[in-house]
C-alpha cells in the first residue's frame, strides 16, 4: 500500500488552501476524509500495480523484496484487499456528491488501464500519471463545492510531469538496461531532457500566470503571490539543474533534502502562505 506515498494525497488540501475557504472550519472535515478516500484508492492501486509487475518485479534487484513479488503476499490476498479498498473509497465519494465519485471512479479506471495496459506506451504513460495528481486536486474542490484554476490544474500537471521524466531520465541513465521497463529504453535520453526543460518552463509560466490572473473574485492584493514566483521558479530551475546533469532518482526524497531547494521552498512557502493569508 506504499505508506511512504500517501503523502501525494496531500493535493486534495490544495483547493481550499486557494478558494478562500481555508479559515472555515467546516471545510476541513470534509477535506480529510477526501485525503482518506484517496488514500485508500491510491493504496488499492498500488496493489494492482505491483498484481501486474510482479513477475517483473520477482527478477529486479531491489523490487523483489515487495511482499508481491516475494511471495509474502499472495495474488489473491493482495486483489481482495485492493477490491475491499477500492470499494470502500468509492463508496465514501459517493456520499459526498455525485462529482467527487465520478473523479474518483475516473482515478480507478485511468489507474487501472495504466497498470494493465497504458504504462508500456511511451509518453502516454507519463501523461497518465501526471493526470492523477491533478484529480486529486479536482477531487478535493469537488469535496467542497468550489472552483478550480485552470492555471493551477495546468501548475499541477506540469509539476507532476517534470518529475516524472525526472525519475524515467535517471532509471535510463543509473540502471543496468536489463532491469529497466521495457517502455523506458523506448525513450532517448535526448528526448527526455527536452520534456524535462519544456514541463519546467511550463510549470514557472503556469504558476506565474496564476499569481497574476487565477481565480481572480478571490484575490485582489496580488503582490505578495505575484513574488512568491521568484523563489519558485529558481527552486525549478535548481531541480532541472541537478536532474539533468547528476539525475534525479528519487524525486521526492530531492526535493526534501537538498539544501538549495529548502531554502528557495521556505522562501516560497512564506511568501505564498503570506499572501493567501492577506487575500482570505
Amino acid at each position: 500500500m506504499r505508506p511512504r506515498q500517501w503523502s501525494k494525497n496531500g493535493l486534495v488540501i490544495v483547493a481550499a488552501l486557494t478558494s478562500g475557504d481555508a479559515f472555515e472550519l467546516k471545510v476541513w472535515p470534509k477535506v480529510i476524509l477526501a485525503f482518506v478516500i484517496f488514500t485508500s484508492l491510491s493504496s488499492a492501486m498500488y496493489l494492482i500495480n505491483d498484481l501486474c509487475d510482479r513477475k517483473m518485479d520477482a527478477n529486479h534487484p531491489k523490487k523483489k523484496n515487495r511482499s508481491i513479488a516475494s511471495g509474502e503476499l499472495s495474488p489473491k490476498a493482495a486483489l481482495v484487499a485492493a477490491a475491499l479498498l477500492a470499494a470502500v473509497g468509492l463508496s465514501a465519494a459517493f456520499t459526498l456528491s455525485s462529482n467527487s465519485f465520478l473523479i474518483a471512479l475516473s482515478y480507478i479506471i485511468l489507474t487501472v488501464l495504466y497498470s494493465t495496459k497504458l504504462k508500456l506506451i511511451r509518453i502516454i504513460e507519463i501523461l497518465v500519471v501526471s493526470s492523477g495528481f491533478v484529480l486529486r486536486v479536482i477531487f478535493g474542490a469537488s469535496v467542497i463545492n468550489v472552483p478550480t484554476s485552470i492555471w493551477l490544474g495546468l501548475c499541477i500537471f506540469f509539476g507532476s510531469s517534470m518529475i516524472v521524466v525526472a525519475k524515467r531520465q535517471a532509471e535510463l541513465r543509473l540502471h543496468d538496461k536489463q532491469f529497466v521497463r521495457s517502455v523506458i529504453l523506448k525513450y532517448s535520453e535526448k528526448t527526455l531532457r527536452n520534456t524535462e526543460f519544456f514541463a519546467g518552463l511550463c510549470l514557472s509560466v503556469t504558476y506565474m500566470l496564476w499569481t497574476f490572473f487565477g481565480q481572480e473574485d478571490i484575490y485582489k492584493q496580488r503582490f505578495l503571490l505575484i513574488i512568491s514566483s521568484v523563489p519558485f521558479i529558481a527552486g525549478v530551475a535548481r531541480f532541472l539543474f541537478v536532474a539533468q546533469n547528476f539525475g534525479v532518482e528519487e524525486p521526492e526524497e530531492f526535493l526534501i533534502s537538498d539544501r538549495i531547494i529548502q531554502v528557495f521552498g521556505t522562501f516560497f512557502l512564506i511568501l505564498l502562505t503570506a499572501g493567501l493569508f492577506i487575500n482570505l
